[in-house]
């Protein structure tokens, strides 16, 4: 609020009430969407994170077990005749 200089004299002062009703229904609605908005995004980095992870990692690394290495196909009993 501007002040008044010495030589000014104030002759009253205006109060101005305003109803914040809409102002506070936009805020609550604003802060739901930007929680159901912030869910939505957890639940599909989530679900990226868990679809590379198995992709790139637990595939691979399954089919490192399967997989029959050379030497299990090996006969280790017969001795060489080398």
């Amino acid at each position: 609020m501007p002040r008044a200089s010495a030589d000014v004299k104030v002759l009253g002062v205006l109060d101005l009430q305003l109803s914040l009703d809409d102002v506070d229904g936009e805020v609550a609605s604003m802060k739901y969407r930007v929680l159901l908005v912030t869910g939505v995004e957890i639940a599909l980095i989530s679900l990226l994170i868990i679809f590379f992870t198995r992709r790139f990692l637990t595939r691979p690394v399954e089919k490192l077990i399967e997989a029959p290495t050379p030497s299990a196909r090996w006969n280790w009993t017969s001795r060489s005749t080398w």
